[in-house]
């Protein structure tokens, strides 16, 4: 075989080279040359020998360096699936967190729109109720203003109930005196006892009746006086705050004397169908002449009320154009503060000239007023003379008997009048029962209202309070799936830093291999460089060497194949590093983009509420600014206010004081007066009197060292501060740097 491959290698030999002699015998000669050549051969074939060792022991070790490296390639490569996987997982979980927050954050905010919506819809209920609940007040309200008219009215037809039983006892005199008449035989004689025994007993009885009559009417008329004078006077100070009401009230008074004009010609009715039968008429006449006094005293304390507070507003715009006045004199343009006060004085002097009026006016009503009450307790003279003058005429009907018959035919007509005062009566209780029972009833369904109210806004509490539990366990839940996504961040952090020193590790022992490999690959040129530089030492035998170099040819064609295919795996190996770095590389890329938003978001977020609140520190330190501004303007202003209290007050006595001189004589005597008026310093032997030529009050040398010019000589005064403000208007007032001290 090696024959075949020795032929195949180098080719047949030719015919010549078997037969020539020659060439064997070169060949014999040369065959003692080739020892030292086969020394040298067997020298190569120990270098040989031990190169093939080397190139084993080499193998070996490449062999198992790739085993480590592909062991650690795989290990790189299950760690970096593995994170990828990890990745993948936190990326879905980050994801599915964002969906559940965007979810929460919904639902927060359709929360937040109920919690509102709910809220408007209570505030409207509320104003809705509200607002029925008032006008079903003011409903009830008209409704009881209207029943206890009403009632007033009934009140005043017990009056009229009172006359009609009076009338009723008339009557039954006059069937007693009729019954008397048809037992007796003797009509006139039998009428005259009658009236001879009520004439004894009415002029026995008359006195003490009549004495005990006016004194209940006195009474009467007092407490009626008295009714009506004290709510005047309660409306009166209650007029400052509430005119509104007090023109209701006089509108609701006039009602009532409307409707006691009514009733009172209704009993003015009755009471001319009654006059011809008895005594009767004359009493309702006194009656009704009563309520008409007291309706013109009404009037009269009605006249005195709006008197009265026409002249407390006189009063008081008075005082204040005086106050106004001399508080203009502050102010640096006196000049034309002075001709306004001039010119607001003659309107000070037409209102003084209308309180005096007033007042005259009022002087005169008074004087009505006492004569009206004069008039009312003489009301009860007349009426006890009228009782004796119906006493007379009882006597002079006596005489006139004939006239029972028309008597008896007014009786029945009364009667009849009776009968329908009596259903009108019936119809206005009923009526009265029916408005208690409506009044009842809406009383009823305002409680209803109250209580479904106080229903409702406990329910809405309730869910109101749901809500708000509601609200906090999701911004609870929120807050935890937040910091849960935080940790679930860091953690990702660490592991990307991980991965990313574990391929920076994988790159530092890829980049060693390739060292050693390139090192490997340097020595195997040198061992072959030095093999093709070194002497061969080759057999002497043909056949022999041909064997060898077949054997090597062998060996270097397998060692080729194996470099190949060693070369082969290497590359697609790293190829597949490469693709599986770049991918990572991606993957990270990814991963880090992802973060950088999210991260530049969190970074917006945290940039918006750093913001806000320094927007709010901002507006709290201003308001605080402001609110320690409106402190100092409200310490001031109550200061000042201090101040213009006390000022008011002592010019309101200085006021009091100048009205006051116009009541006295106002030069002070020495002997009676031992202080200043001003500084109230005791004068001495050391410290005199001094006049004011002014006011002629007596003051101390320092309180009078003002000076004014006076008369056509212009002599120098001397006057007292309050005098020398209002003598020269140029001046500064003497209140303007300290103020007056206030005296008692």
């Amino acid at each position: 075989m090696s024959d075949n491959v020795g032929t195949e290698e180098f080719g047949p030999l030719t015919a010549a080279e078997e037969a020539d002699p020659s060439s064997k015998a070169e060949i014999e000669s040369t065959a003692i040359a080739d020892l030292s050549v086969e020394s040298q051969l067997a020298h190569y074939k120990r270098r040989e020998q031990e190169l093939l060792e080397q190139n084993a022991l080499n193998e070996d070790n490449f062999g198992l360096k790739r085993a480590q490296f592909m062991d650690l390639f795989k290990n790189t490569e299950a760690e970096l699936n593995k994170q990828s996987l990890i990745n993948e997982d936190l990326l879905k979980k980050s994801q599915e967190y964002e969906k559940i927050i965007s979810k929460l954050e919904q639902e927060i905010e359709d929360v937040k729109t109920a919690a509102s919506l709910a809220e408007t819809a209570r505030n409207s209920d509320l104003e809705d109720m509200t607002r029925r609940h008032k006008e079903e007040v003011a409903s009830i309200q008209i409704l009881m203003n209207d029943t206890l008219e009403q009632f007033q009215r009934s009140e005043e037809d017990n009056d009229i109930i009172e006359l009609r039983k009076r009338i009723d006892d008339l009557e039954n005199e006059n069937i007693s005196l009729k019954s008397k008449v048809e037992n007796r035989d003797g009509l006139l004689s039998s009428v005259a006892k009658t009236f001879q025994k009520k004439i004894s007993l009415g002029s026995s009885s008359s006195e003490p009746e009549n004495l005990e009559d006016s004194m209940k009417k006195a009474q009467e008329n007092a407490e009626i006086l008295r009714s009506i004078v004290l709510p005047f006077e309660e409306e009166i100070e209650s007029l400052k705050k509430q005119l509104s009401e007090r023109d209701k009230e006089l509108c609701r008074l006039k009602e009532g004397e409307i409707i006691d004009g009514s009733k009172t010609n209704e009993g003015m009715k009755l009471n001319d169908s009654m006059i011809d039968k008895d005594t009767s008429g004359e009493d309702v006449d006194s009656l009704k002449n009563n309520l008409h006094d007291i309706s013109r005293e009404l009037n009269h304390m009605q006249k005195l009320h709006d008197l009265s507070l026409e002249e407390w507003q006189l009063a008081q715009q008075v005082s204040s154009t005086d106050i106004q006045r001399i508080m203009q004199f502050i102010s640096e343009e006196q000049q034309i503060k002075i001709e306004e006060s001039q010119k607001e004085d003659k309107g000070r002097e037409s209102t003084k000239n209308r309180l005096n009026e007033i007042r005259e006016a009022r002087a005169k009503l008074e004087s009505e007023g006492n004569s009206s009450f004069l008039n009312l307790s003489n009301l009860d003279l007349s009426t006890s003379e009228s009782t004796l003058d119906t006493s007379k005429n009882i006597k002079d009907s006596a005489e006139k008997c004939a006239k029972c018959g028309t008597i008896s035919q007014k009786l029945e007509e009364v009667k009849e009048a009776e009968m329908k005062a009596n259903s009108h009566v019936k119809t206005l209780e009923r009526y009265l029962d029916s408005e208690r029972q409506a009044s009842a009833r809406l009383r009823s369904y305002a409680d209803e209202l109250e209580d479904n109210l106080k229903v409702k806004s406990m329910e809405f509490d309730e869910r109101i309070c749901a809500l708000r539990g509601d609200f906090k366990k999701t911004s609870d839940a929120y807050k935890s799936l937040r910091h849960h996504f935080n940790e679930m961040k860091n953690r990702l952090y660490l592991e990307l830093n991980k991965v990313k020193d574990e391929r920076e590790q994988a790159e530092i022992e890829l980049r060693k291999f390739q060292a050693e490999n390139e090192s490997l690959l340097g020595k195997y040129g040198a061992h072959s460089a030095q093999l093709a530089e070194a002497e061969i030492s080759l057999p002497t035998d043909p056949n022999e060497i041909q064997f060898y170099l077949l054997q090597t040819r062998e060996e270097l064609i397998k060692a080729k194949v194996a470099k190949e295919h060693i070369e082969e795996q290497l590359n697609s190996k790293i190829l597949f590093i490469k693709d599986q770095i770049h991918s990572e590389q991606l993957e990270r890329s990814r991963v880090e983009d992802a973060l950088n938003t999210e991260l530049m978001q969190v970074r917006k977020k945290l940039k918006e509420e750093t913001d806000s609140k320094k927007q709010v520190m901002d507006d709290v330190s201003t308001l605080r600014i402001k609110v320690s501004s409106l402190q100092e303007d409200l310490n001031n202003s109550e200061c000042v206010q201090r101040d213009f209290v006390k000022l008011s007050q002592s010019l309101q006595i200085e006021l009091e004081r100048e009205r006051a001189k116009q009541t006295e004589v106002r030069w002070q005597n020495e002997e009676d007066i031992d202080e200043c008026n001003k500084c109230k310093t005791t004068f001495t032997v050391t410290r005199r009197k001094h006049h004011c030529r002014h006011c002629g009050r007596i003051f101390c040398a320092d309180c009078v060292s003002n000076t004014v010019l006076s008369g056509p000589q212009r002599r120098p005064a001397k006057v007292c501060q309050v005098c020398h403000t209002m003598l020269v208007p140029e001046a500064k007032p003497y209140f303007s740097q300290d103020l007056p001290e206030q005296s008692t």
